[in-house]
Parts: C-alpha cells; sequence; structure tokens
C-alpha cells in the first residue's frame, strides 16, 4: 500500500491544508527517478504534482494548491520518471484516494458538522488543558460544568459528519446536486 493511500484511508487528505507524502523508493530509487501524481476525478478535474529530486520521493503540496481540489473520490496515477532521460516513464500504481472538501470554502452540507466537530474539540482541549476557565463557540459560552453537555454535542456532530471514534463511519451521508 502506498503513503497516499494511507493518508486517504485515515481522513488526512484534506483540501486547503498542506499535503507531505514520502513514498518508498522500491523499483524506482529517487536518486534516479521522481515520482509524478496525476488525480483525476468524475467532473474531469486533472491535477499533476511531482515529487521533489534525490529526497527519498518526499511530495510537498502547499495549502493553495490542495485548496483546489474539489472533495470527492480521485483515481490517483504514480508513474516514476527518469532524472536523466525525461522520455523514460514508468507506471509505478494506480489508487483511488478521497480527498475531504476544504472546510473554508466546501458547499457540502457536512462541513458545517465537521467544523462543529473541530470547535467542540477544541474547546474539550481548551477546557481539559486548563487554559481558558470559559469558551465561546458561535456566542454560546461553555464552562466546566458543561463537559458532559459539551461530549454529547460533539458525538452527535460527529455522527452527522459521518465521524465515528476517529474512523470514517459506516453510514455516508449523501448530498445529491442536480
Amino acid at each position: 500500500m502506498f503513503e497516499i493511500e494511507r493518508l486517504s484511508k485515515n481522513n488526512k487528505l484534506i483540501a486547503g491544508t498542506r499535503w507531505e507524502i514520502t513514498e518508498t523508493d522500491g523499483d524506482y530509487p529517487s536518486a534516479a527517478y521522481k515520482l509524478q501524481y496525476i488525480f483525476k476525478n468524475s467532473s474531469g478535474l486533472i491535477k499533476e504534482y511531482q515529487s521533489s529530486a534525490n529526497n527519498g520521493h518526499k511530495l510537498v503540496i502547499s495549502a493553495e494548491d490542495t485548496a483546489l481540489l474539489q472533495g470527492g473520490y480521485y483515481t490517483v496515477l504514480i508513474k516514476a520518471i527518469s532524472l536523466t532521460d525525461s522520455t523514460l516513464i514508468y507506471p509505478v500504481h494506480q489508487c483511488i484516494v478521497y480527498v475531504n472538501g476544504d472546510l473554508l470554502t466546501s458547499s457540502d452540507g457536512r462541513s458545517f458538522y465537521l467544523k462543529m466537530v473541530e470547535k467542540l474539540e477544541t474547546v474539550l482541549l481548551s477546557l481539559a488543558d486548563k487554559t481558558m476557565n470559559s469558551v465561546s463557540i458561535d456566542g454560546v459560552n461553555y464552562n466546566y460544568n458543561d463537559i458532559d453537555r459539551i461530549e454529547n454535542l460533539l458525538q452527535y456532530y460527529k455522527y452527522k459528519a459521518g465521524i465515528q471514534d476517529g474512523r470514517i463511519a459506516k453510514n455516508i451521508l449523501i448530498t445529491f446536486k442536480e
């Protein structure tokens, strides 16, 4: 399994965030080849990225670049390109990955729930670390006495977002668009 697949399964490919992916050398050592990643989705979007040469096949994509990717499934083609002869191109792997939409710009109905999960987790962490006496979320104040209430809200929003115990739940919430 390639690193990009592991990141996808762990919900770590989020549009609008910086990605760092390092693949092992395998049959194509990084001293002689660079890897090219071609992302294709069902709406025809195609984006290409290349790993840096002589850096252990490390692919770094800035947050600005990943923000251009829409949330959803992508077919990713990985090719090895010779550093000495750019006409030598070898197919390495093909996989399907899931990119979570950018929480700041996504029109997906789940993005609201994902934002709320993030906010509530921040509140719980702030209260547990005792860095704040009370925390305000969207105009509602919470303090230490509200931790049970916050945990119940967190479970509700995790369910609505399709997240269960740090993994994607088996129930898939779908938004239909024309």
